[in-house]
């Protein structure tokens, strides 16, 4: 039963039924039964300041085990009017936007009259990808170098992209898998611009053309693959590289990503479709930052806006008119 689930949904229930058992335990007095169930997930939301979809996901940890262990299930209509509750008294939540600047961490991406190591290729790569498809870092991790997965056309005009079929990602299914994701390229007069991830892919594929097609990136002292960690942590290197100074989260890589997707194509479904997201709201109230400012880089599949104006407008330059809020 356990392998119809993902490694990280098993643990993630096992904490989840871990919890409920911590409750029965300062409540011995209480016999399991559906009232119990929802004064557990009651308690999680008063005394926890759990979220609805956190209350939620533990009624789903429980569920199996309750109802094949103690032919419990509970009803619907309490587990609607907990979730309403919950969110009458939740504060609407919004977004914040990291706080280092994307427009320094490409300028850093450029390398300018830096001679190109395989070190440098792998951060230009790895980054350029990861805000190309909006991947989480264990997407990335389970990318890999088969062309059955990794594709690029004849003239370099785009690269179609999936993980390994062996890997799941979040609110993905084994009979519902999210569909290959098609990067386009990035031209400037003709040429790749510096920043395009489809070039950057190759440049750094055929630098480490030895390594087993098995992973796409690798270690480029050891010579290891990188793993979801590594992957996260080199995230944030590259962004403190550019724009010291700001603690970085790697994820917010994916969060800058899906909102200039939004931006761009002002349809909160695509983003989701493309994000692999289980709903709009998670996308919404989550990921979606209002204060970025035109950036000349593919984002989650989306090419970059056509320049308007004079040169520079879209990189900070002085014709850019000015926007509220902080601009990353």
């Amino acid at each position: 039963m356990l392998r119809a689930h993902r490694q990280s949904s098993v643990r993630q229930y096992e904490s989840c039924w871990k919890r409920f058992q911590d409750f029965l335990r300062r409540h011995p007095s209480r016999v399991i039964s559906e009232d119990t169930v929802l004064e557990f997930l009651t308690w999680l939301a008063d005394s926890t300041n759990r979220a609805p979809a956190t209350v939620l996901a533990h009624h789903a940890a429980l569920s199996d085990p309750l109802l094949l262990g103690f032919n419990i299930k509970v009803s619907e209509r309490p587990l609607s009017l907990l979730r309403m509750g919950i969110r009458a008294g939740t504060a609407p939540h919004r977004a914040q936007a990291p706080s280092w600047s994307l427009h320094r961490v490409l300028s850093y991406l450029t390398f300018e009259g830096v001679p190109l190591e395989v070190c440098h290729l792998l951060q230009k790569a790895l980054f350029l990808l990861a805000l190309a498809t909006g991947y989480r870092a264990s997407q990335l991790a389970a990318l890999t170098r088969h062309t059955a997965f990794s594709s690029v056309t004849p003239n370099l005009t785009s690269l179609t992209i999936s993980p390994s079929p062996a890997f799941l990602a979040k609110n993905e299914q084994a009979d519902d898998r999210i569909g290959p994701l098609a990067v386009p390229s990035f031209l400037r007069d003709g040429n790749f611009h510096p920043l395009c991830p489809v070039h950057a892919f190759v440049a750094y594929v055929e630098a480490t053309r030895g390594a087993s097609p098995d992973h796409l990136f690798y270690n480029s002292r050891s010579g290891n693959p990188l793993f979801p960690r590594s992957i996260a942590r080199l995230l944030c290197r590259v962004i403190e590289n550019g724009d010291p100074g700001h603690a970085p989260r790697a994820h917010s890589v994916r969060g800058v990503a899906a909102s200039l997707a939004f931006l761009r194509t002002h349809s909160v479904e695509r983003v989701r479709d493309l994000g692999g997201w289980a709903s709009t709201s998670s996308f919404r109230t989550r990921y979606l930052f209002h204060s970025l400012s035109p950036t000349p880089c593919v984002a989650m599949g989306t090419p970059p806006p056509i320049p308007q104006g004079p040169r520079g407008r879209h990189m900070g330059g002085r014709g850019r008119p000015k926007r509220k809020g902080r601009v990353i």
